[in-house]
């Protein structure tokens, strides 16, 4: 990084909010994703503590020639991330989190703020999200939006542009923006068709375009919650999806997740999980958790069916403490791979996933799991495999079986979970030309000088050779085999 870089940064920033890769004591702390990936040598970290800093950073990285990336905690799987030779923007710093409005308005806080924090903040005042989008809540608002802002505990009742309002950005090009319909003409942001609404523009695009610096959140009373576990027997396929398309139905839900993992202390077949909403009576979601129980007893092979309620036993929302995502994974190489996809499509999914799974059983490993995330108009198909290599060959073999399950999905019809710097050269030739073709007007309009360096389908734009070859699809067989 040059002086004067280094030096207007340093000028520019509070202190304690520029650190350098070659300072031993400030340098990034992060040098992976949690699946061992390399994230690259950053010139530079900095921290803005607000809005304006991160203005400001863009604004000086782009006059002296360099790229920004903003970071949170780097718990991805899908190798977002690429630090090399650019100044890495953590977001940690930009926490605004203000009293939740009495009316029931989105709530505006800072990007940098924990998707757990924000939650709890609102549970103090009888308010909560309405969907748990992270395992263990480390993980900060602004990176979910960024993300697409789907996964965790539970994706039924709210997707992204259900929780997500209105977005502050600071785009490439040096432009403020604020989206949001109602936003942009200075009320509080809420829903509204009145104008066009820039938001989902900036929802899953993985960092690119700009940086986003405070998110405006739509939220809900708490209401009343209960809760089913089961545990089943193994048995087909067909069994499994006829059981979840009949716990579907009644579309109540926050959570209908459906386990099966593979492991030295894992339990044996599948393990279910749903939680049922009510928005006020108590009566009225254990009556409908009686009745996902009643279904789930029906089916033949339930072995234990658990049901209760927040006034019993509290119902549980995240996996385990903040931070414990990559605490867990200590020593291990996290291989993952998800995908969404519509009901009618889950056989095929669920099979290949299956499949993978088997295969990964040859490899050294601590546990493969298989999930399924059902909502009630699409499904998440999570392959999660905690692998123990020995050496290099072993980890040559674990990325071949993940690009084995990549080729193997992109031959059915799935939509990456997120796109990342791994799904493009089995999915880019898919993509709508006009679509495309919209995507290059925004970012030549929006970052026309690629200031804000993200992967993703952004990052696939700049070279449409980006494509899976016939010789490569052929090389890993059926698609419905991996």
């Amino acid at each position: 990084m040059s002086d004067a870089l280094r030096a207007a940064l340093r000028a520019r920033l509070a202190p304690g909010g520029l650190s350098e890769a070659s300072d031993p004591a400030g340098a990034f702390d992060l040098r992976t994703d949690i699946c061992g990936h390399p994230l690259g040598t950053p010139l530079a970290v900095v921290a803005p503590a607000d809005d304006a800093e991160v203005a400001a950073v863009i604004a000086l990285c782009r006059d002296h020639g360099v790229q920004v990336v903003a970071c949170g905690e780097a718990t991805a799987y899908w190798q977002p991330l690429d630090l090399t030779d650019a100044v890495a923007l953590r977001t940690h710093r930009l926490r605004a989190l203000p009293e939740v409005p009495a009316d029931g308005a989105a709530l505006w806080c800072g990007a940098g703020v924990p998707v757990r924090v924000l939650d709890d903040h609102l549970r103090r005042s009888g308010r909560c999200l309405a969907a748990h989008p992270d395992g263990f809540g480390e993980t900060s608002i602004g990176a979910l939006v960024a993300t697409g802002m789907a996964a965790g505990v539970g994706m039924a009742r709210a997707a992204a542009p259900d929780l997500v309002a209105g977005l502050r950005v600071a785009l490439g090009s040096g432009v403020a923006l604020t989206t949001g319909a109602c936003a942009v003409l200075g009320a509080p942001p809420a829903t509204s068709v009145g104008l066009p609404d820039l938001t989902g523009l900036f929802i899953a695009a993985e960092g690119a375009l700009g940086v986003i610096t405070a998110v405006a959140v739509r939220h809900e009373p708490i209401g009343a919650r209960a809760q089913v576990r089961a545990s089943l027997r193994p048995v087909g396929q067909a069994s499994l999806v006829a059981l979840l398309e009949a716990l579907r139905e009644p579309r109540t839900y926050d959570t209908l997740r459906l386990v099966q993992e593979i492991g030295p202390r894992a339990p044996p077949g599948w393990q279910l999980d749903m939680r049922l909403h009510s928005p006020r009576d108590p009566a009225e979601a254990n009556g409908r958790a009686e009745a996902a129980a009643a279904i789930i007893q029906s089916s033949g092979f339930a072995m234990d069916v658990e049901r209760f309620d927040d006034s019993r036993r509290p119902v549980w929302r995240w996996q385990g403490p903040m931070g414990a995502t990559r605490s867990r994974l200590a020593g291990l190489r996290f291989a993952a791979l998800d995908v969404d996809l519509a009901w009618r499509d889950l056989p095929g999914a669920l099979h290949c996933a299956l499949a993978l799974q088997q295969r990964a059983q040859a490899l050294p490993h601590h546990s493969l799991r298989v999930a399924v995330y059902a909502a009630p108009e699409h499904v998440n198909v999570g392959m999660h495999f905690a692998m123990q290599p020995n050496d290099a060959g072993e980890e040559q073999e674990i990325l071949a079986l993940l690009e084995a399950g990549r080729a193997a999905l992109s031959g059915l019809s799935v939509l990456p979970y997120r796109w990342g710097g791994s799904w493009g050269p089995h999915f880019h030739a898919k993509l709508d030309p006009g679509y495309l073709a919209a995507l290059r007007a925004f970012a030549s309009a929006l970052d026309p000088q690629r200031v804000v360096r993200a992967r993703g389908v952004f990052a696939d734009l700049a070279d449409d050779t980006v494509v899976r070859s016939a010789a490569t699809a052929a090389s890993y067989g059926r698609a419905d085999e991996p």
